[in-house]
């Protein structure tokens, strides 16, 4: 049952916008919540069973302590800033609501994340491509069915009653008035807006892959067909935050396949990994002066521009880093964005509507559209650089991981390449949204630390007692076994 839940869980992540259940907070329009909560109650279960079924056979358990850790030093840090930041958090309110509401309600989202992290780790080890690519495989025909419909209805003319029905189950609970009165042409599928089925289609982009390329006969077929179509339908949307995760996934993949991962080790692996490394970091350090140095330019250009959306992007960009400019080591404290925008806005940024309708109207809520810049508010210094080296790091210890697998084996996993792919894609996000609530986000973080318990093991095991001691591995390991297809 906890299989099937999280299936259905993966399965229905396109869907944010439903008519959801108001406690919980942010993710409650969101369709996986549900499925994804009741597989974390019945996870309890799964795992006591399967504790019992691997004492009983002599195997051990796969050890949680990275993930642990990570979600120790995580509370850790919320905490600090609540106790740097206690008096405005108990006192602050914004539009009617209250500072410490919006802290607790962050924190146990955070919470809900890990036990998500938790869940996939448990899950998701043996059959990666069952209960990963191929749900995520099936929303993605689930956004073409309910797309077509859509196509048809808002730029033919044709099915506008079937597509209104539809439209209500689907966005009867977060519907923005863009969409609702007709103004926004762009293609927004499943999701409640163009950014989040760009956000949904760059993290299922890789996977689709992944699924593609490991598989034959029927299989090869259907990932090739699911592929291209969100691939179609990602740039019939021209959403930027969708082209620029698969532009990046694109180019993450490159890298690994002809790079720091290919399919057989060469001698020279480790100048060439070097060569591409300070490459890849001199491209980094030019693309930052770029920016940097032509950051007044492009503020003028917004500033004067028409574009609503990119003024109010760019305005609560820079209150977020004007808060983080007074609470440079702990932030404001978690969640606490809002109550501070006023006071850290721009002049400028009260010529965007948006903005207006963000501390005017108490059924919006403001957004820092950059986890970049929400953390370094919220969380300070030590929250924004926690972010970006974690998911650097696990992308880095996979890698390495990989390369000791195929020096062992003389093979790669298939999963690590979209697995990499997915922690920069994490990184890439962070330019176009602020939340924390993205489910891919934590399904990642999962399978990261149980890809690194199983892989470790396994090779250790290998080199100790070869070939023939492989399957006294912990579950999950039959996913590593040389019969795999290679990215």
């Amino acid at each position: 049952m906890t299989r099937i839940l999280f299936f259905l869980g993966m399965m229905t992540i396109p869907f944010s916008g439903i008519v959801g259940l108001r406690f919980l907070g942010e993710v409650q329009h969101e369709l996986s919540t549900y499925f994804f909560l009741a597989a974390i109650g019945s996870n309890v279960f799964f795992f006591i069973a399967s504790s019992r079924i691997l004492a009983a056979e002599g195997r051990e358990i796969p050890s949680m302590k990275l993930l642990t850790v990570i979600l120790f030093w995580t509370t850790c840090l919320i905490v600090m800033s609540f106790l740097m930041n206690a008096g405005p958090i108990l006192t602050n309110v914004f539009n009617g609501r209250h500072a410490i509401e919006k802290f607790v309600s962050a924190f146990f989202l955070i919470l809900y994340s890990f036990m998500l992290a938790y869940l996939t780790f448990f899950i998701a080890g043996r059959a990666w491509k069952q209960v990963i690519c191929k749900p995520i495989a099936i929303s993605v025909y689930l956004c073409l069915a309910f797309s077509t419909f859509e196509l048809l209805s808002r730029h033919m003319g044709v099915a506008t009653g079937v597509y209104a029905f539809l439209d209500r189950i689907v966005h009867g609970g977060l519907n923005p008035t863009a969409y609702a009165n007709g103004w926004d042409p762009r293609l927004r599928s499943l999701a409640f807006e163009p950014p989040a089925f760009g956000l949904y289609a760059g993290f299922a982009w890789p996977w689709l892959i992944a699924g593609w390329v490991g598989s034959q006969g029927r299989a090869f077929v259907g990932y090739a067909i699911a592929f291209a179509s969100l691939t179609a339908l990602t740039l019939l949307s021209g959403n930027r935050t969708g082209l620029i995760l698969m532009m990046g996934s694109a180019f993450v993949l490159a890298v690994l396949r002809y790079g720091y991962l290919p399919p057989h080790s060469r001698k020279a692996q480790k100048n060439i990994s070097l060569v591409l490394t300070f490459c890849l970091t001199c491209l980094v350090v030019a693309v930052v002066i770029f920016y940097t140095a032509n950051l007044q330019r492009y503020e003028a250009a917004v500033i004067t521009g028409s574009s609503v959306s990119d003024l109010s992007r760019l305005a609560s960009i820079e209150a977020a880093f004007n808060m983080s400019f007074g609470s440079p080591l702990f932030g404001i404290g978690f969640g606490e964005y809002a109550f501070h925008l006023s006071d850290s806005l721009p002049r400028w940024g009260y010529l965007s509507p948006e903005i207006q309708t963000y501390l005017e109207d108490p059924k919006s809520w403001p957004a820092a559209y950059s986890i970049f810049a929400r953390l370094a508010a919220e969380l300070g210094l030590v929250g924004l650089i926690m972010w970006i080296i974690l998911w650097i790091l696990l992308a880095r210890s996979v890698l390495i991981a990989s390369l000791n697998y195929q020096k062992t084996t003389g093979l790669i996993p298939s999963v690590a390449h979209p697995l990499i792919a997915s922690c920069f894609c994490i990184l890439l996000s962070g330019f176009t949204t602020d939340s924390l609530r993205n489910p891919m986000i934590w399904v990642t973080l999962g399978l990261c630390c149980r890809y690194l318990v199983e892989v470790r093991s396994y090779t250790t095991t290998l080199r100790q007692y070869g070939h023939f001691y492989a399957h006294k591995m912990p579950f999950g390991v039959n996913y590593y076994i040389p019969s795999e297809r290679q990215i």
